[in-house]
């Protein structure tokens, strides 16, 4: 694993702990917009298909997203 990769997967649990922390454990579902959460949930499910033996999170697969 390269130093990016764990670096960046620390920064990744750290705001998922402070977004649990200050929106409770649903906070995905609770406060993400209902778009964001299928194209989200698209691209897991590639990513699922070629690496079916890795374990993924929603957060691991959010981006910068405009409003519209």
């Amino acid at each position: 694993m390269s130093q990016i990769f764990i670096f960046e997967k620390k920064i990744r649990t750290t705001i998922k702990d402070k977004l649990n922390s200050f929106y409770r454990k649903d906070w995905w579902e609770e406060e993400i917009p209902k778009n964001i959460k299928e194209t989200v949930e698209i691209k897991l499910n590639d990513k699922i298909k070629i690496n079916p033996n890795r374990k993924y999170e929603s957060i691991d697969l959010f981006e910068k997203y405009k409003k519209k």
